[in-house]
């Protein structure tokens, strides 16, 4: 899909065959070839341990990562030979920023709420980008997941604005949501022919459509396992602080050429 060579990774739950088939229709029109890596399921053992691990103090003032390219990334498991968990227990309460404690009397909204839905999607996503980011030959990775559609000529706009990413970019949205990602100007020469813009993102959410450099990969994945950061929000909302806080030099196309469909109900 991408203009250059590159890996695509397809999040899927193993159950969810008609999504499979699907995506493996779009696949065929398209033609290209990608890759499914299984999902996490919100009912999965290690979805339990993460909120049980999460569910405990960890030291402040925060502090980034050391960024060095040397820093240890631990694996997280799959869940298998853990002890099945009570599902029923509440959400946790999500972070809001990087230097302030969400006071005990807050009154969260829903979606400042970390259910066993989006740990599963964090999960997934982590996973699926530190597999990524473990291959022995690097490589730009595109991440999609497997509720989308695409613009039948999205090889074609990619490779209209391709030109325009810095080299230095970590990481690119094909498709986001919630946010304006028009706020900063285009990159590249204006023309009124163009359908298709490069901008720098601006606080991009929704994970259905992203590629990452082989930086990219290294630094998100180091990023995502941080004690201090790991599963403290939703996983888009992960991204947008990364972005917002300068760790990662990020890029969206407008308008999305990747959308998610509204057919289905959504597994997180």
């Amino acid at each position: 899909i991408l203009p250059v060579p590159s890996r695509t990774y397809i999040i899927n739950l193993t159950r969810r065959s008609e999504r499979r088939d699907m995506m493996e229709r779009l696949r065929k029109m398209l033609g290209v070839e990608w890759e499914y890596f299984p999902a996490t399921e919100s009912a999965n053992p290690i979805v339990g341990q993460i909120i049980s691990g999460v569910n405990t103090p960890v030291s402040l003032p925060f502090e980034w990562p050391v960024d060095d390219g040397r820093a240890p990334v631990v694996p997280f498991e799959d869940g298998k030979g853990i002890a099945p968990y009570d599902d029923k227990m509440d959400p946790l309460l999500c972070s809001t920023g990087a230097f302030d404690l969400t006071p005990y009397s807050f009154n969260p909204t829903e979606q400042c709420t970390l259910t066993p839905g989006r740990i599963a999607c964090y999960h997934s996503h982590y996973s699926a980008i530190q597999h990524a980011a473990s291959a022995a030959v690097p490589h730009v990775a595109l991440f999609l997941e497997d509720d989308i559609d695409v613009e039948s000529d999205i090889q074609e706009r990619l490779a209209s604005v391709w030109e325009y990413l810095p080299e230095d970019w970590d990481m690119l949205f094909l498709g986001h949501c919630w946010s304006d990602e028009t706020h900063h100007g285009v990159l590249g020469p204006p023309s009124p022919e163009a359908t298709t813009h490069l901008r720098p993102s601006n606080a991009p959410l929704c994970t259905h459509a992203y590629a990452l450099s082989p930086k990219g990969l290294e630094r998100i994945t180091r990023d995502l396992a941080h004690p201090s950061l790991a599963y403290s929000r939703p996983i888009d909302t992960v991204f947008r602080f990364l972005i917002q806080n300068g760790r990662l030099n990020s890029f969206s196309i407008t308008p999305s050429i990747v959308v998610q469909r509204k057919d289905d109900m959504s597994d997180v």
